[in-house]
């Protein structure tokens, strides 16, 4: 971080803030009180370390952080606070706080909270804390101590109410009232504030002409560590770029974190390392910013950062050229100009915005960024629509952004023309998914899509996030947008129909007369001849045909005739030759049967033969 920068606005109100929590330990001081106690720790005839008067801020106590981040950046905020009133004092024009003016009446000045009490109360605090270093410079000289004394109870005037009574009494012995001796002591405070100041530095360097003196300094020097001495030079260059780079590291970490808090946390801890870190400040503006006057702050910032990167001849060289985005090293500035400007466009500071946008075009003719679909669209929100045409021109691209911002465009300037449809028309074919978001149908998602693909539904909620506004802005617009999806629509389905049909006609055979009507009647004759000559020639065939089956089929018949008489002689026949067989051989089974009655025994009888089964 860089120790010698001025805090910003929002830094000051970080650093109030926390001073004033219960974080702090009580007792400690308001940001005004401090900023007097600061003025006088640094006009001290003696070295500090920020690591004791810091301790006096918080009353001797120790705050409670709630995060090393907090830590870090309280202890810095308080350290370049003092750095910043050193480099006024050397400037020689050391000066009080803007909110320290004299108010009407006298005594709100007076009260507690009031900037001229507090500053003056610190102040009080500081010169008490280093009390003994002024008696040791001041010496046995009264009349540096009748000095000094003078302007303590000057730049501590407004602390108590009742001491500067008695100081107007016994100290400066005036007789006035309180109420108007007390604008003409403010009105001398930063000329005493001056005073003071040299004095007390001439005392410090009169001290460090004594040998014991400067050795004590260069020890405190070589234990003080980061703590940084009170009188330190700015770091060297090449400590600067060292710094610059572990930020560098620190801020890649950082973006890769998906938890939130602990990528703030990174940020501010590559923040504290050096203040000269865009990348930090992208993910602060984008993570941290509690308001969209942050944002910008943080985003002026991270431009202001990264052009110093850059370097103003190289920045130059990249300007002339047109190509920006083309150097790496620049795409942290491109990158944070357009948050700024998308930010001061939420702000209805538009021709602001505007002006980022259309310098960020010129720098980057090819416009990898697409800043120009944004400008497309905030030309029409203006009411410049000529410039959006004129934009359009420049660019040769065929996505939803510039085809229905182009109808809208013509739209604008010409009506419902033919040329204003027909874009409508392409429009519409490009991307066929945005009416349904424009008329309510769907309803965006909560979050935008990363990416998108051309004709997608993703493509059709990020236009319709950026341009329906714009649309609704023009009276009839919308509902073109809404004829012509319909007509698109109706095109469609006839078109569909008459492929249909065509395309059954061709699978049915069937063909369109033509227009040539004595050609084709002499060709359908021709073919009719054809048929009949075809049909006779095939009926000939066929009587044929049946004559040689009739002829056929008696040959069978005779002979089947022939084959069954045959056949019948022949079983006559066989059943003659069988009844002979019959007959001798019951005659023989006679005889057998006779013998044998004579021959067996009583009561038996011959065996009975088995009877074969029938297969």
């Amino acid at each position: 971080m860089n120790l010698f920068k001025k805090l910003s606005t929002a830094e000051t109100r970080r650093l109030a803030a926390f001073l004033e929590s219960v974080a702090s330990p009580q007792g400690t001081m308001s940001l005004m009180e401090a900023r007097g106690f600061i003025f006088g720790v640094c006009c001290a005839p003696v070295a500090s370390l920020p690591s004791e008067w810091i301790r006096e801020i918080f009353n001797q106590g120790e705050p409670n952080h709630a995060t090393d981040e907090e830590a870090e950046f309280i202890t810095a905020a308080l350290v370049r606070l003092y750095n910043q009133q050193m480099i006024e004092i050397n400037s020689g024009a050391p000066a009080l706080p803007a909110q320290c003016k004299y108010r009407d009446p006298c005594a709100e000045n007076f009260e507690p909270g009031a900037p001229l009490h507090d500053w003056c109360q610190g102040f009080n605090e500081a010169h008490v804390f280093y009390f003994d270093a002024w008696e040791a410079g001041i010496g046995n000289d009264e009349e540096v101590m009748a000095a000094v004394g003078f302007m303590v109870l000057t730049l501590g005037f407004f602390d108590d109410r009742d001491e500067s009574r008695h100081m107007l009494d016994v100290a400066f012995e005036v007789d006035l009232p309180l109420h108007e001796m007390a604008p003409i002591v403010r009105a001398q405070m930063p000329q005493v504030m001056k005073e003071y100041a040299r004095l007390g530095r001439s005392m410090y360097d009169d001290l460090l002409e004594d040998d014991e003196q400067d050795s004590a300094k260069q020890s405190s020097a070589s234990s003080a560590g980061n703590n940084i001495l009170v009188f330190q030079a700015p770091h060297h260059v090449a400590d600067a770029d060292e710094r610059r780079h572990q930020a560098e590291e620190l801020a890649l970490q950082a973006h890769q974190e998906p938890d939130l808090e602990k990528r703030v946390a990174l940020a501010r801890k590559a923040l504290f390392v050096s203040e000269e870190c865009p990348r930090a400040l992208l993910i602060l503006a984008a993570d941290a910013a509690s308001n969209l006057d942050e944002a910008v702050d943080y985003y002026r910032r991270a431009m202001e950062a990264a052009r110093s990167l850059i370097g103003e001849e190289d920045f130059n060289t990249f300007s002339e050229d047109r190509v920006f985005w083309g150097a790496i090293e620049t795409r942290p500035y491109m990158l944070a100009k357009l948050g700024y400007a998308d930010s001061l466009w939420a702000l209805k500071r538009q021709q602001e915005a505007i002006s980022e946008y259309e310098d960020m075009v010129r720098l980057n003719r090819n416009d990898n960024q697409g800043v120009r679909y944004i400008l497309a669209i905030r030309y029409l929100d203006v009411g410049e629509p000529q410039k959006t045409q004129a934009l359009l021109r420049e660019y040769d691209d065929y996505n939803a952004w510039w085809a229905y911002t182009s109808a809208l465009c013509a739209f604008i300037l010409e009506g419902d023309s033919n040329d204003a449809r027909d874009l409508l028309y392409s429009a519409i074919h490009a991307n066929p998914h945005l009416m349904s978001f424009f008329n309510g149908r769907r309803r965006l998602p909560r979050e935008l899509p990363d990416y998108y693909n051309l004709g997608s539904v993703e493509e059709a909620v990020i236009y319709t996030h950026d341009a329906r506004a714009t649309w609704r802005a023009y009276p009839g617009a919308v509902g073109w947008l809404a004829e012509g999806v319909a007509e698109s629509h109706r095109r469609f389905i006839e078109s569909l129909s008459k492929n249909s049909s065509s395309a059954i006609g061709k699978k049915l055979g069937t063909k369109k007369p033509s227009a040539k009507k004595p050609a084709a009647i002499k060709n359908a004759a021709s073919s009719k001849n054809a048929l009949a000559t075809q049909k006779a020639s095939a009926d000939k065939k066929t009587s044929a045909t049946k004559k040689a089956s009739a002829t056929k089929k008696a040959s069978a018949t005779q002979k089947a005739s022939a084959d069954k008489k045959a056949s019948a002689a022949k079983k006559a026949s066989v059943t003659k030759q069988a009844t002979s067989k019959t007959r001798a051989a019951k005659e023989a089974t006679s005889a057998v049967s006779a013998v044998t009655q004579k021959s067996s025994p009583a009561g038996v009888g011959p065996e009975k033969p088995t009877r074969k089964k029938r297969t």
